[in-house]
């Protein structure tokens, strides 16, 4: 993980998760977030990679889903016990 695709620490497992669950059945069509500021942005297609924000002014929106497939898997904040529990779980 570069500096570049680094997220901003609002941004947890949690709710990147929840947003890409949200597009999936429907609630919210083609999430985003701005991984300098953390803002969330609709209308990013699922390939959307460092678009302007329109809250920060950053060219660092991406997609939620590509946010999901890029973070760390061990996250900020109280998410950061999910890859703990996850891998317990596959032995």
């Amino acid at each position: 993980m570069t500096d570049l695709i680094k997220p901003h620490k609002s941004l947890t497992l949690r709710r990147v998760v929840r947003a890409v669950e949200a597009s999936l059945f429907g609630t919210v069509s083609n999430p985003g977030f701005c991984l300098a500021c953390g803002e969330a942005c609709d209308d990013c297609e699922p390939d959307t990679v460092m678009r302007g924000c329109r809250h920060c002014c950053a060219a660092r929106v991406c997609s939620a889903t590509y946010v999901l497939t890029s973070m760390p898997l061990v996250s900020y904040g109280p998410d950061s016990r999910a890859y703990d529990a996850i891998r317990r779980g596959a032995k």
